[in-house]
Order: structure tokens, then C-alpha cells, then sequence
């Protein structure tokens, strides 16, 4: 248990500000034309120089995700749309229409050039690796 705060704490380093979003449903809000209505679950995994984010997007469609990486922030989103059959007449709805949203902060040992993305079965990852910056050296002493 006690190696899981130390690599949770290493992972908080190199993706700095998490911005408070929760995964659970938060109050609606507009941002870049998107109805606010949902924060995804997401897990955070490292292996040597690679971070992989892993996040949960059900009833997303591949091409409702918008993936943007601005002055070290990263922020994405995805819209859910119902799917209704013709010539049903709904009895019960529980899922409703809305939006996806997460953002991150991320450190300058990320290498943003070399972010990769990919979507399966409704799970976003992505592929962060660290750049030369974060890799460790040793230092001679001439």
C-alpha cells in the first residue's frame, strides 16, 4: 500500500493540475460549444517513461471526442447522443444525452509531440511519454 503513494505521488508530478474535475456528474456548464453534463472516470498508470491515461467514455462515439492540448493543457471531450430506434415509442429512458469533459495540467516532462490516442469499447487511451527532461542521467565529475 505504501508503494502506491509513492508512485501516485510521482504520477501527480508529472500531470500536475488534475482542475478539480471529479468522476461523477457535475453541474451543467458550456465550454468550447459542449453542454456540460458529466466528468469520466480516468486511471493514471506509469511504466518507466510512459504514463497511460486510461478514461471511460460510454455511448461515445470515436468521432464525438475532441482531444486538444493547449499551453500544456489537455482537455477532452465527448458527446453522447441518444440512439433511438425508429418506430419505437420510448416506455422507459434512462440515458440521457450530454456531454463528456476532463481536463489536465500537464508537466513539461510530458513530450507533447509524441501524445498518442486511441478509443475501444468505450475506454479512451491515451499514451503520454516523458520527454529527455524526465529521463534520469548520471553526471560525471571531470
Amino acid at each position: 500500500m505504501g508503494n502506491n503513494k509513492c508512485c501516485e505521488a510521482k504520477v501527480k508530478e508529472e500531470i500536475k493540475d488534475m482542475e478539480g474535475t471529479k468522476p461523477e456528474e457535475v453541474e451543467a456548464k458550456e465550454l468550447d460549444g459542449f453542454d456540460i453534463s458529466f466528468s469520466p472516470a480516468v486511471d493514471i498508470l506509469e511504466d518507466g517513461d510512459l504514463v497511460r491515461l486510461n478514461m471511460n467514455l460510454p455511448g461515445v462515439a470515436k468521432e464525438d471526442i475532441s482531444i486538444n492540448l493547449e499551453n500544456g493543457l489537455l482537455k477532452i471531450t465527448g458527446r453522447m447522443k441518444k440512439s433511438m430506434l425508429e418506430g419505437y415509442n420510448p416506455i422507459l429512458q434512462e440515458y440521457r444525452e450530454g456531454s463528456y469533459y476532463r481536463s489536465f495540467r500537464l508537466s513539461d516532462e510530458i513530450d507533447a509531440e509524441s501524445i498518442k490516442a486511441g478509443y475501444k469499447d468505450g475506454v479512451l487511451t491515451l499514451e503520454l511519454h516523458k520527454g529527455e527532461k524526465a529521463k534520469r542521467k548520471q553526471i560525471t565529475i571531470e
